[in-house]
């Protein structure tokens, strides 16, 4: 499912983050963060499937709300979202070129759902509760606030990492028992 969200990320066993145990930790974290890329790795876990679907590929973020999600395996593909307009485009003839067929306002809804993320504003999401569990070790649930959103997500669930501003794993767990789970690795955030 490529509406994966993400915000700032990279994977680690470090004890648990201290800037993520407040909502006014997040975003006083999140207001000093400008740029952010990483490599990630997606796992579709389904019920009928015996072993996970695996993605792999490459996020990066500039504020305030420039988003570039690209998948680089099995199959190239870009998500991108720059000042709000949101596009999708499709590897072919050795370039990306833009999809005809992309359904804009499913796009338009997730990315503008992450630049909120981005920011450290999930209580300002018209979507989703966001919860926070600062103990033992931080965690963000996203519940759907929609009966018709909560008929595909369940819940979200973000583990912060130990890098101020980073996010280590986001799981999408989905109706019907699906499961995505994105590990972010080798994480680079600038700072203002």
């Amino acid at each position: 499912m490529w509406f994966v969200i993400a915000f700032l990320a990279s994977a680690s066993s470090a004890p648990a983050p201290h800037w993520a145990r407040s909502w006014s930790s997040i975003r006083t974290t999140a207001a000093k963060v400008v740029g952010v890329e990483a490599s990630f790795v997606q796992r579709k876990r389904m019920p009928i499937l015996a072993t996970p679907l695996v993605s792999s590929g490459r996020f990066s973020f500039r504020a305030p709300r420039h988003i570039r999600w690209e998948y680089r395996a099995p199959v190239r593909s870009l998500l991108e979202m720059k000042q709000g307009r949101v596009r999708r485009y499709l590897w072919r003839g050795g370039r990306f070129r833009l999809d005809a067929r992309q359904r804009g306002d499913a796009m338009q809804v997730v990315l503008t759902e992450v630049s909120l993320w981005l920011a450290g504003r999930f209580q300002a999401s018209p979507n989703f509760t966001a919860t926070l569990r600062p103990e033992p070790s931080p965690l963000v649930i996203l519940v759907p606030k929609k009966r018709a959103l909560a008929k595909f997500i369940r819940r979200i669930v973000l583990q912060p990492d130990q890098t101020a501003g980073a996010i280590a794993r986001v799981t999408i767990h989905e109706d019907g028992g699906s499961i995505t789970e994105i590990e972010f690795k080798h994480c680079r955030v600038t700072y203002r």
